[in-house]
């Protein structure tokens, strides 16, 4: 609903804000499924949002949308098109697993080492994960216990690396101290979800409890 107003109120801004605008429907319309992303995403860059920001939206909406190729081709642009910066690994890594391509993450991670104090908790998550498929528990192990070693973790954040640190446990078949990670993680989240009321941790304490 949330992006449905914002997209009527896109009709009657004006210039930057009618952008801004623009762009935070896109976003939402993104993260909820929704159609109207392009066309929205060309609104905003026709009024004043950067490039940079337009064509992470376009690559993600493709990602949902099943269309790898031109997700793709959008990921490589945008590689390209500013030089390398902790900005720069968060956002490429982040949409390599969002289009499907794990071990391209795990690559770039590798070859980046200088970027790996700034990386957002969610990039070292999903990197994290990605190690773990490959087997390598042990890696993957260290890198979510650095984190929840980390006193200026967020809430979302914390509750974030217990769940990861769950599911590996899982994989071990360390079922008991897995348990005890995701119990922690759904306190995090319900604690999250009491105080912001997000929809993003209530999304999370149904995946925790399908675990």
């Amino acid at each position: 609903e949330a992006a449905k107003f914002l997209a009527e109120a896109v009709t009657y801004g004006t210039g930057e804000e009618k952008g801004k605008l623009a762009l935070e429907a896109a976003q939402t319309f993104v993260t909820n499924g929704y159609a109207d992303i392009f066309t929205l995403a060309d609104v905003a860059l026709a009024h004043g949002q950067t490039p940079l920001q337009v064509l992470e939206l376009q690559a993600r909406a493709y990602g949902l949308q099943g269309q790898q190729a031109k997700m793709k081709a959008i990921i490589t642009q945008l590689a390209e098109s500013e030089p390398a910066s902790a900005q720069w690994f968060n956002r490429h890594i982040s949409l390599l697993t969002v289009g499907g391509w794990p071990l391209e993450a795990v690559h770039l991670w590798e070859q980046h080492p200088e970027f790996h104090s700034e990386a957002d908790p969610r990039t070292i998550y999903v990197v994290a994960w990605a190690i773990a498929e490959r087997n390598n528990l042990n890696g993957a192990l260290f890198l979510v216990e650095e984190q929840l070693q980390n006193s200026k973790l967020s809430l979302q954040d914390k509750a974030l690396m217990n769940e990861g640190y769950g599911s590996i446990m899982n994989y071990q078949g360390n079922y008991s101290q897995a348990e005890k990670s995701y119990s922690e993680a759904l306190r995090l989240y319900q604690d999250l979800y009491q105080s912001e009321s997000t929809q993003l941790s209530s999304n999370r304490i149904a995946n925790v409890l399908v675990n």
